[in-house]
Protein backbone atom coordinates (compact mmCIF):
# COMPACT_ATOMS: atom_id res chain seq x y z
CA UNK A 1 0.00 0.00 0.00
CA UNK A 2 1.24 3.58 -0.97
CA UNK A 3 1.94 6.41 1.74
CA UNK A 4 -1.06 8.39 -1.06
CA UNK A 5 -3.64 5.41 -0.18
CA UNK A 6 -5.42 6.90 3.14
CA UNK A 7 -5.60 10.29 1.72
CA UNK A 8 -9.16 11.56 0.69
CA UNK A 9 -10.84 14.02 -1.77
CA UNK A 10 -13.41 16.49 -1.28
CA UNK A 11 -16.19 18.09 -3.70
CA UNK A 12 -17.55 21.71 -3.53
CA UNK A 13 -21.00 20.80 -3.96
CA UNK A 14 -21.29 24.68 -5.32
CA UNK A 15 -18.70 24.16 -8.35
CA UNK A 16 -17.11 21.09 -8.35
CA UNK A 17 -13.63 21.52 -7.37
CA UNK A 18 -11.82 18.64 -6.25
CA UNK A 19 -9.76 19.35 -2.77
CA UNK A 20 -7.61 16.30 -2.82
CA UNK A 21 -5.53 15.96 0.27
CA UNK A 22 -2.69 13.92 -1.52
CA UNK A 23 -2.55 17.65 -3.35
CA UNK A 24 -3.18 20.12 -1.08
CA UNK A 25 -4.02 24.06 -2.29
CA UNK A 26 -0.34 25.06 -2.82
CA UNK A 27 -1.73 28.12 -4.09
CA UNK A 28 -3.92 28.82 -1.01
CA UNK A 29 -0.63 27.79 1.36
CA UNK A 30 -1.63 24.27 1.56
CA UNK A 31 0.71 21.58 1.50
CA UNK A 32 0.78 18.16 -0.68
CA UNK A 33 -0.71 15.95 2.45
CA UNK A 34 -2.63 18.30 4.08
CA UNK A 35 -5.48 17.01 5.70
CA UNK A 36 -8.82 18.37 4.84
CA UNK A 37 -10.12 18.97 8.37
CA UNK A 38 -6.97 20.36 9.48
CA UNK A 39 -7.55 22.93 6.84
CA UNK A 40 -7.98 26.49 8.52
CA UNK A 41 -11.45 27.61 8.13
CA UNK A 42 -10.69 30.93 6.52
CA UNK A 43 -9.85 28.89 3.31
CA UNK A 44 -11.96 28.85 0.58
CA UNK A 45 -13.26 27.49 -2.39
CA UNK A 46 -9.83 28.41 -5.68
CA UNK A 47 -13.11 28.27 -7.59
CA UNK A 48 -15.77 29.88 -6.59
CA UNK A 49 -14.91 30.96 -2.96
CA UNK A 50 -17.59 28.89 -0.57
CA UNK A 51 -16.04 27.66 2.66
CA UNK A 52 -15.06 24.47 3.09
CA UNK A 53 -18.71 23.89 5.16
CA UNK A 54 -19.81 23.48 1.16
CA UNK A 55 -17.34 20.48 0.70
CA UNK A 56 -18.29 17.14 1.04
CA UNK A 57 -16.51 13.91 0.86
CA UNK A 58 -15.90 11.99 -2.69
CA UNK A 59 -15.90 8.37 -2.96
CA UNK A 60 -12.85 6.64 -3.62
CA UNK A 61 -11.98 6.63 -7.98
CA UNK A 62 -12.97 3.37 -8.82
CA UNK A 63 -11.04 1.85 -12.33
CA UNK A 64 -11.55 3.24 -15.76
CA UNK A 65 -14.59 2.16 -17.62
CA UNK A 66 -14.38 -0.96 -20.06
CA UNK A 67 -16.71 0.25 -22.82
CA UNK A 68 -17.32 -2.84 -24.20
CA UNK A 69 -18.65 -4.56 -21.29
CA UNK A 70 -20.70 -1.48 -19.83
CA UNK A 71 -22.43 -1.75 -22.92
CA UNK A 72 -23.30 -5.64 -22.88
CA UNK A 73 -24.24 -4.94 -18.78
CA UNK A 74 -27.97 -3.94 -19.96
CA UNK A 75 -29.29 -6.31 -22.91
CA UNK A 76 -32.79 -5.94 -22.76
CA UNK A 77 -35.77 -5.51 -20.21
CA UNK A 78 -36.10 -9.73 -19.80
CA UNK A 79 -36.13 -9.76 -15.64
CA UNK A 80 -36.26 -6.54 -15.37
CA UNK A 81 -40.64 -5.80 -15.60
CA UNK A 82 -41.08 -3.84 -12.40
CA UNK A 83 -43.86 -1.87 -13.08
CA UNK A 84 -43.44 0.28 -10.31
CA UNK A 85 -39.79 1.13 -11.36
CA UNK A 86 -38.45 4.91 -11.65
CA UNK A 87 -36.96 5.38 -14.47
CA UNK A 88 -34.73 8.09 -15.27
CA UNK A 89 -33.46 9.66 -18.79
CA UNK A 90 -30.48 11.51 -18.26
CA UNK A 91 -27.19 10.41 -16.82
CA UNK A 92 -25.48 13.76 -16.38
CA UNK A 93 -24.73 15.33 -13.08
CA UNK A 94 -28.66 16.03 -12.50
CA UNK A 95 -29.84 12.53 -13.32
CA UNK A 96 -27.35 11.24 -10.99
CA UNK A 97 -28.12 13.50 -7.91
CA UNK A 98 -31.48 11.96 -8.37
CA UNK A 99 -30.69 8.58 -8.44
CA UNK A 100 -28.50 9.30 -5.51
CA UNK A 101 -30.90 11.26 -3.37
CA UNK A 102 -33.74 8.52 -3.85
CA UNK A 103 -31.53 5.56 -3.09
CA UNK A 104 -31.03 7.41 0.03
CA UNK A 105 -34.27 7.87 0.99
CA UNK A 106 -35.55 3.93 -0.42
CA UNK A 107 -33.47 1.50 -0.49
CA UNK A 108 -35.53 -1.24 -2.03
CA UNK A 109 -37.50 0.84 -5.24
CA UNK A 110 -36.37 -0.40 -8.38
CA UNK A 111 -34.05 2.66 -10.06
CA UNK A 112 -32.68 2.12 -13.36
CA UNK A 113 -31.02 5.18 -15.67
CA UNK A 114 -30.89 5.18 -19.02
CA UNK A 115 -27.73 6.85 -20.38
CA UNK A 116 -26.29 7.66 -24.67
CA UNK A 117 -22.91 7.46 -23.02
CA UNK A 118 -21.27 5.59 -20.69
CA UNK A 119 -22.65 7.17 -17.58
CA UNK A 120 -19.49 7.86 -15.80
CA UNK A 121 -20.07 10.48 -13.36
CA UNK A 122 -17.86 14.00 -13.50
CA UNK A 123 -18.45 17.37 -12.63
CA UNK A 124 -19.27 19.61 -15.37
CA UNK A 125 -18.23 23.01 -14.11
CA UNK A 126 -14.49 21.48 -14.06
CA UNK A 127 -14.68 21.28 -17.72
CA UNK A 128 -13.83 25.06 -17.70
CA UNK A 129 -10.89 25.63 -15.95
CA UNK A 130 -9.20 22.02 -16.70
CA UNK A 131 -6.45 23.43 -18.32
CA UNK A 132 -4.31 25.68 -16.30
CA UNK A 133 -4.92 23.04 -13.14
CA UNK A 134 -3.32 20.77 -15.65
CA UNK A 135 -6.36 18.15 -15.48
CA UNK A 136 -6.27 15.44 -17.85
CA UNK A 137 -9.53 14.49 -19.24
CA UNK A 138 -9.30 10.66 -17.67
CA UNK A 139 -9.08 12.47 -13.96
CA UNK A 140 -11.82 14.15 -14.55
CA UNK A 141 -14.15 11.34 -14.21
CA UNK A 142 -14.84 11.07 -10.28
CA UNK A 143 -16.75 7.84 -10.69
CA UNK A 144 -16.81 5.52 -13.35
CA UNK A 145 -20.75 4.55 -14.22
CA UNK A 146 -20.91 0.66 -13.69
CA UNK A 147 -18.79 1.58 -10.25
CA UNK A 148 -21.47 4.04 -8.91
CA UNK A 149 -24.42 1.90 -10.43
CA UNK A 150 -23.25 -0.66 -7.97
CA UNK A 151 -22.95 1.75 -5.27
CA UNK A 152 -25.82 3.19 -5.23
CA UNK A 153 -27.63 -0.24 -6.17
CA UNK A 154 -29.40 1.28 -8.95
CA UNK A 155 -29.66 -0.26 -13.15
CA UNK A 156 -27.35 1.90 -15.50
CA UNK A 157 -28.66 1.49 -19.12
CA UNK A 158 -25.78 2.54 -20.65
CA UNK A 159 -25.20 3.58 -24.85
CA UNK A 160 -29.11 3.18 -24.95
CA UNK A 161 -31.23 5.63 -27.21
CA UNK A 162 -34.41 6.54 -26.48
CA UNK A 163 -36.81 6.25 -29.33
CA UNK A 164 -40.00 7.37 -27.78
CA UNK A 165 -42.48 7.04 -24.39
CA UNK A 166 -45.83 5.13 -24.38
CA UNK A 167 -47.39 7.50 -21.78
CA UNK A 168 -50.08 5.38 -22.09
CA UNK A 169 -48.49 2.24 -21.28
CA UNK A 170 -46.00 3.84 -19.12
CA UNK A 171 -43.41 2.71 -21.50
CA UNK A 172 -39.92 3.66 -22.51
CA UNK A 173 -38.96 2.35 -25.84
CA UNK A 174 -35.36 1.98 -26.08
CA UNK A 175 -33.43 0.41 -29.45
CA UNK A 176 -33.03 -3.02 -27.08
CA UNK A 177 -36.70 -3.14 -26.25
CA UNK A 178 -39.32 -1.83 -24.18
CA UNK A 179 -39.11 -0.78 -20.62
CA UNK A 180 -41.72 -0.13 -18.05
CA UNK A 181 -41.86 2.60 -15.34
CA UNK A 182 -44.38 3.74 -12.45
CA UNK A 183 -42.81 7.52 -12.68
CA UNK A 184 -40.64 8.75 -15.30
CA UNK A 185 -38.08 11.61 -14.92
CA UNK A 186 -36.37 13.10 -17.51
CA UNK A 187 -32.68 14.88 -17.00
CA UNK A 188 -32.37 15.08 -20.26
CA UNK A 189 -30.19 18.44 -20.10
CA UNK A 190 -29.27 21.07 -22.57
CA UNK A 191 -26.75 21.72 -25.43
CA UNK A 192 -24.99 23.90 -27.14
CA UNK A 193 -26.40 26.59 -29.37
CA UNK A 194 -25.07 26.35 -32.95
CA UNK A 195 -24.57 28.11 -35.36
CA UNK A 196 -24.30 27.38 -39.11
CA UNK A 197 -20.91 29.83 -40.53
CA UNK A 198 -19.98 29.77 -44.42
CA UNK A 199 -17.07 29.31 -45.63
CA UNK A 200 -16.95 25.22 -45.59
CA UNK A 201 -14.79 24.82 -41.99
CA UNK A 202 -15.90 22.06 -39.81
CA UNK A 203 -17.91 23.08 -37.35
CA UNK A 204 -16.33 24.71 -34.14
CA UNK A 205 -15.73 23.09 -31.49
CA UNK A 206 -18.23 23.53 -27.97
CA UNK A 207 -17.12 22.24 -24.32
CA UNK A 208 -20.08 20.71 -22.74
CA UNK A 209 -19.41 17.55 -22.16
CA UNK A 210 -16.51 15.20 -21.12
CA UNK A 211 -16.53 14.11 -24.52
CA UNK A 212 -16.30 17.72 -26.14
CA UNK A 213 -13.41 18.51 -23.26
CA UNK A 214 -11.52 15.55 -24.80
CA UNK A 215 -11.79 16.53 -28.05
CA UNK A 216 -10.79 20.09 -27.31
CA UNK A 217 -7.35 18.51 -25.97
CA UNK A 218 -6.88 16.81 -29.16
CA UNK A 219 -7.38 19.89 -31.15
CA UNK A 220 -5.15 21.75 -28.65
CA UNK A 221 -2.57 19.01 -28.49
CA UNK A 222 -2.64 18.09 -32.25
CA UNK A 223 0.47 20.15 -33.89
CA UNK A 224 2.58 19.32 -30.85
CA UNK A 225 4.15 22.43 -30.30
CA UNK A 226 4.04 24.70 -26.86
CA UNK A 227 0.66 25.86 -26.11
CA UNK A 228 1.79 29.60 -27.32
CA UNK A 229 1.69 28.29 -30.47
CA UNK A 230 -1.62 27.34 -31.26
CA UNK A 231 -4.28 30.31 -31.64
CA UNK A 232 -7.40 29.73 -30.13
CA UNK A 233 -10.80 31.92 -31.15
CA UNK A 234 -13.93 31.73 -29.12
CA UNK A 235 -17.19 32.76 -30.32
CA UNK A 236 -19.22 34.14 -27.34
CA UNK A 237 -18.14 35.69 -24.28
CA UNK A 238 -20.97 34.19 -22.06
CA UNK A 239 -20.24 32.52 -19.21
CA UNK A 240 -18.76 29.40 -20.65
CA UNK A 241 -16.73 32.03 -23.03
CA UNK A 242 -15.12 33.75 -20.69
CA UNK A 243 -14.24 31.03 -17.90
CA UNK A 244 -12.52 29.03 -21.54
CA UNK A 245 -10.72 32.23 -22.14
CA UNK A 246 -9.60 32.65 -18.55
CA UNK A 247 -8.29 29.10 -18.52
CA UNK A 248 -7.17 28.58 -21.73
CA UNK A 249 -4.86 31.90 -21.35
CA UNK A 250 -3.96 31.21 -18.41
CA UNK A 251 -2.53 27.85 -19.87
CA UNK A 252 -0.01 29.67 -22.56
CA UNK A 253 -3.05 29.90 -25.27
CA UNK A 254 -3.37 32.97 -27.27
CA UNK A 255 -7.09 33.65 -26.95
CA UNK A 256 -9.24 36.12 -29.26
CA UNK A 257 -12.70 36.67 -27.91
CA UNK A 258 -15.50 38.00 -30.30
CA UNK A 259 -18.77 38.84 -28.71
CA UNK A 260 -21.75 40.87 -30.66
CA UNK A 261 -22.31 42.61 -27.15
CA UNK A 262 -20.41 45.84 -25.72
CA UNK A 263 -18.77 43.60 -23.11
CA UNK A 264 -18.60 39.95 -21.50
CA UNK A 265 -21.56 38.69 -19.68
CA UNK A 266 -24.15 41.31 -21.03
CA UNK A 267 -27.20 41.08 -19.02
CA UNK A 268 -25.55 39.08 -15.88
CA UNK A 269 -23.10 41.82 -14.77
CA UNK A 270 -23.28 45.22 -13.75
CA UNK A 271 -21.43 47.45 -16.09
CA UNK A 272 -18.57 48.30 -13.69
CA UNK A 273 -18.02 44.57 -13.50
CA UNK A 274 -17.95 43.69 -17.02
CA UNK A 275 -15.53 46.11 -17.10
CA UNK A 276 -13.41 44.30 -14.49
CA UNK A 277 -13.68 41.48 -15.74
CA UNK A 278 -12.18 42.57 -19.39
CA UNK A 279 -9.61 43.72 -17.74
CA UNK A 280 -8.83 41.50 -16.16
CA UNK A 281 -8.62 39.14 -19.13
CA UNK A 282 -6.93 42.20 -21.30
CA UNK A 283 -3.85 41.23 -18.26
CA UNK A 284 -4.16 37.85 -19.57
CA UNK A 285 -3.19 38.47 -22.79
CA UNK A 286 -6.97 37.93 -24.54
CA UNK A 287 -7.62 39.85 -27.33
CA UNK A 288 -11.33 41.21 -27.73
CA UNK A 289 -13.32 41.50 -30.59
CA UNK A 290 -16.90 43.35 -28.61
CA UNK A 291 -19.48 44.36 -30.85
CA UNK A 292 -18.66 42.20 -33.60
CA UNK A 293 -20.04 38.99 -35.38
CA UNK A 294 -18.50 35.91 -37.19
CA UNK A 295 -19.68 35.75 -41.16
CA UNK A 296 -17.23 33.17 -42.15
CA UNK A 297 -14.68 30.31 -41.01
CA UNK A 298 -12.54 29.02 -43.89
CA UNK A 299 -9.36 27.67 -44.43
CA UNK A 300 -6.10 29.37 -44.32
CA UNK A 301 -2.49 29.43 -44.40
CA UNK A 302 -0.74 26.21 -42.53
CA UNK A 303 -3.84 24.25 -41.25
CA UNK A 304 -4.75 26.95 -39.65
CA UNK A 305 -8.21 28.64 -39.77
CA UNK A 306 -9.84 32.35 -40.97
CA UNK A 307 -12.59 33.59 -38.90
CA UNK A 308 -14.13 37.03 -40.84
CA UNK A 309 -16.01 39.59 -38.88
CA UNK A 310 -19.05 41.55 -40.11
CA UNK A 311 -16.98 44.75 -39.94
CA UNK A 312 -14.20 43.13 -42.56
CA UNK A 313 -11.52 42.42 -39.82
CA UNK A 314 -10.14 38.60 -39.84
CA UNK A 315 -8.69 36.50 -37.19
CA UNK A 316 -6.57 33.43 -37.75
CA UNK A 317 -6.65 30.58 -34.84
CA UNK A 318 -5.63 26.77 -34.84
CA UNK A 319 -8.65 26.00 -32.80
CA UNK A 320 -12.33 27.70 -33.16
CA UNK A 321 -14.53 27.21 -30.14
CA UNK A 322 -18.22 27.91 -30.22
CA UNK A 323 -19.72 29.48 -26.39
CA UNK A 324 -23.43 30.87 -27.92
CA UNK A 325 -24.96 29.81 -24.67
CA UNK A 326 -27.42 26.52 -23.85
CA UNK A 327 -30.77 24.96 -25.61
CA UNK A 328 -32.71 23.36 -23.36
CA UNK A 329 -33.03 19.37 -24.97
CA UNK A 330 -36.56 19.34 -25.13
CA UNK A 331 -37.52 17.52 -28.22
CA UNK A 332 -38.36 13.95 -26.74
CA UNK A 333 -40.96 15.77 -24.05
CA UNK A 334 -42.32 17.96 -26.74
CA UNK A 335 -42.26 14.87 -28.94
CA UNK A 336 -45.25 12.76 -26.45
CA UNK A 337 -46.87 16.12 -25.84
CA UNK A 338 -45.82 17.32 -23.05
CA UNK A 339 -45.74 21.24 -22.40
CA UNK A 340 -42.87 23.21 -23.25
CA UNK A 341 -42.00 26.61 -23.03
CA UNK A 342 -38.03 27.17 -23.58
CA UNK A 343 -37.77 24.30 -21.61
CA UNK A 344 -39.95 21.16 -20.32
CA UNK A 345 -42.44 23.12 -18.06
CA UNK A 346 -42.70 21.56 -14.49
CA UNK A 347 -45.13 22.71 -11.78
CA UNK A 348 -43.82 23.22 -7.80
CA UNK A 349 -43.21 19.59 -7.35
CA UNK A 350 -41.45 19.47 -10.52
CA UNK A 351 -44.16 17.50 -12.05
CA UNK A 352 -44.85 17.58 -15.94
CA UNK A 353 -48.45 17.55 -17.67
CA UNK A 354 -48.32 14.00 -17.47
CA UNK A 355 -48.77 12.90 -13.46
CA UNK A 356 -46.36 9.99 -13.84
CA UNK A 357 -43.86 11.94 -15.39
CA UNK A 358 -41.42 15.04 -14.03
CA UNK A 359 -37.96 16.46 -14.82
CA UNK A 360 -35.42 18.68 -13.29
CA UNK A 361 -31.81 19.63 -14.37
CA UNK A 362 -30.71 22.10 -17.26
CA UNK A 363 -33.41 21.28 -19.64
CA UNK A 364 -36.65 21.79 -17.54
CA UNK A 365 -38.54 25.22 -17.06
CA UNK A 366 -39.53 26.51 -13.18
CA UNK A 367 -42.30 29.00 -12.87
CA UNK A 368 -40.78 30.50 -16.26
CA UNK A 369 -37.15 30.31 -15.82
CA UNK A 370 -34.23 28.03 -16.66
CA UNK A 371 -31.85 27.53 -14.02
CA UNK A 372 -28.65 25.86 -15.65
CA UNK A 373 -26.74 25.53 -12.53
CA UNK A 374 -25.09 22.85 -10.32
CA UNK A 375 -26.99 24.30 -7.23
CA UNK A 376 -30.32 24.14 -8.75
CA UNK A 377 -30.06 20.77 -9.58
CA UNK A 378 -29.15 19.41 -6.49
CA UNK A 379 -32.21 21.30 -4.52
CA UNK A 380 -34.16 20.02 -7.45
CA UNK A 381 -32.82 16.42 -7.09
CA UNK A 382 -33.49 16.71 -3.10
CA UNK A 383 -37.18 17.72 -3.34
CA UNK A 384 -37.87 15.25 -6.40
CA UNK A 385 -36.68 12.32 -4.23
CA UNK A 386 -39.15 13.12 -1.41
CA UNK A 387 -41.78 13.60 -3.71
CA UNK A 388 -40.72 10.26 -5.86
CA UNK A 389 -40.88 8.68 -2.26
CA UNK A 390 -44.29 9.11 -1.22
CA UNK A 391 -43.71 12.69 0.29
CA UNK A 392 -44.68 15.55 -1.82
CA UNK A 393 -42.37 18.08 -1.58
CA UNK A 394 -42.28 21.31 -3.50
CA UNK A 395 -38.95 22.21 -4.75
CA UNK A 396 -38.00 25.81 -3.15
CA UNK A 397 -35.49 27.75 -5.77
CA UNK A 398 -32.53 28.92 -4.74
CA UNK A 399 -31.25 32.32 -4.66
CA UNK A 400 -29.93 31.70 -8.32
CA UNK A 401 -26.06 32.83 -7.77
CA UNK A 402 -24.27 32.50 -10.76
CA UNK A 403 -20.06 31.30 -9.68
CA UNK A 404 -18.49 32.50 -12.74
CA UNK A 405 -14.99 30.47 -12.39
CA UNK A 406 -12.42 33.49 -13.72
CA UNK A 407 -9.12 32.73 -11.95
CA UNK A 408 -8.44 35.77 -12.43
CA UNK A 409 -11.31 37.82 -11.17
CA UNK A 410 -13.50 35.11 -9.73
CA UNK A 411 -17.44 36.60 -9.42
CA UNK A 412 -20.29 35.59 -7.44
CA UNK A 413 -23.61 37.08 -9.26
CA UNK A 414 -26.96 37.16 -7.68
CA UNK A 415 -29.07 38.73 -10.50
CA UNK A 416 -32.12 40.53 -8.83
CA UNK A 417 -35.86 38.91 -10.14
CA UNK A 418 -37.59 40.14 -12.88
CA UNK A 419 -39.93 42.15 -10.76
CA UNK A 420 -37.10 43.96 -9.11
CA UNK A 421 -34.85 44.71 -12.23
CA UNK A 422 -37.03 47.61 -13.15
CA UNK A 423 -37.75 48.97 -9.69
CA UNK A 424 -34.25 49.55 -8.21
CA UNK A 425 -30.74 50.12 -8.88
CA UNK A 426 -26.74 49.38 -8.09
CA UNK A 427 -24.91 50.57 -4.64
CA UNK A 428 -21.43 49.91 -4.81
CA UNK A 429 -20.95 49.35 -0.75
CA UNK A 430 -16.83 48.54 -1.73
CA UNK A 431 -14.76 49.37 -4.28
CA UNK A 432 -10.86 48.61 -3.96
CA UNK A 433 -7.91 47.11 -5.30
CA UNK A 434 -9.52 43.82 -4.17
CA UNK A 435 -12.42 43.55 -6.09
CA UNK A 436 -16.24 45.09 -5.63
CA UNK A 437 -19.12 44.88 -3.40
CA UNK A 438 -22.03 45.69 -5.51
CA UNK A 439 -25.93 45.25 -3.61
CA UNK A 440 -29.24 45.68 -5.90
CA UNK A 441 -31.58 47.77 -3.44
CA UNK A 442 -35.26 48.24 -4.48
CA UNK A 443 -37.68 49.44 -2.32
CA UNK A 444 -35.44 49.77 0.60
CA UNK A 445 -34.43 46.11 0.74
CA UNK A 446 -31.37 43.77 -0.55
CA UNK A 447 -32.78 41.78 -3.98
CA UNK A 448 -29.62 41.52 -5.65
CA UNK A 449 -25.58 41.41 -5.57
CA UNK A 450 -22.65 40.98 -7.20
CA UNK A 451 -19.24 40.14 -6.14
CA UNK A 452 -15.51 40.07 -7.38
CA UNK A 453 -12.08 39.58 -6.39
CA UNK A 454 -11.60 38.94 -2.62
CA UNK A 455 -15.06 40.03 -1.78
CA UNK A 456 -16.74 37.14 -3.36
CA UNK A 457 -15.82 34.83 -0.14
CA UNK A 458 -18.60 36.75 0.88
CA UNK A 459 -21.57 35.70 -0.81
CA UNK A 460 -23.17 33.53 1.68
CA UNK A 461 -23.49 36.13 4.15
CA UNK A 462 -24.99 38.09 1.32
CA UNK A 463 -27.11 35.46 0.66
CA UNK A 464 -28.49 34.96 3.71
CA UNK A 465 -29.91 38.90 3.80
CA UNK A 466 -31.78 39.28 0.82
CA UNK A 467 -35.02 40.51 1.46
CA UNK A 468 -33.84 42.16 4.19
CA UNK A 469 -34.16 46.22 4.82
CA UNK A 470 -30.51 48.11 3.58
CA UNK A 471 -29.46 49.87 6.22
CA UNK A 472 -29.54 54.09 5.58
CA UNK A 473 -25.80 54.04 5.17
CA UNK A 474 -25.81 51.82 2.66
CA UNK A 475 -29.06 53.85 0.96
CA UNK A 476 -26.36 56.41 0.49
CA UNK A 477 -23.56 54.57 -0.91
CA UNK A 478 -22.90 55.75 -4.95
CA UNK A 479 -25.40 54.21 -6.97
CA UNK A 480 -24.48 52.90 -10.37
CA UNK A 481 -26.54 52.58 -13.82
CA UNK A 482 -28.09 49.25 -13.40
Amino acid sequence: MSDTDDFKRYICKVCGYIYDEAKGDPDSGLAPGTRFEDIPDDWYCPDCNVTKADFTALEPRAAETDTTAVASAWSGPDGGNDPDAVVIIGGGMAGWALAESLRERDPRRTIRLITADSGDYYSKPRLSNAIQREVVPADLVEETGPARAARLGIELMPFLRVLDVQRERKRVITARGGIPYGQLVLATGARPRQMAFAGGAEAPLVVNHLDDYRRLRAALEARDTAPDQTRVAIIGAGLVGCELADDLSAGGYPVALVECAPGPLSGLLPPVLADDLRTALDARGVQWHTGATVERIEAGAQDSLRLSLAGGETIAAEVVISALGLVPNRELAERIGLACNDGIEVDAFLGTTDPAIHALGDGCEFDGRLRPYVETLRGQAAALARTLSGEPTAYQPDAGIVQVKTASLPLNVCPPQQNDAGAGEWVEIVGDSAGRQLEFHAGGRLAGFALSGVHARGVRELERRLGEPVSARDEHRTRLAS
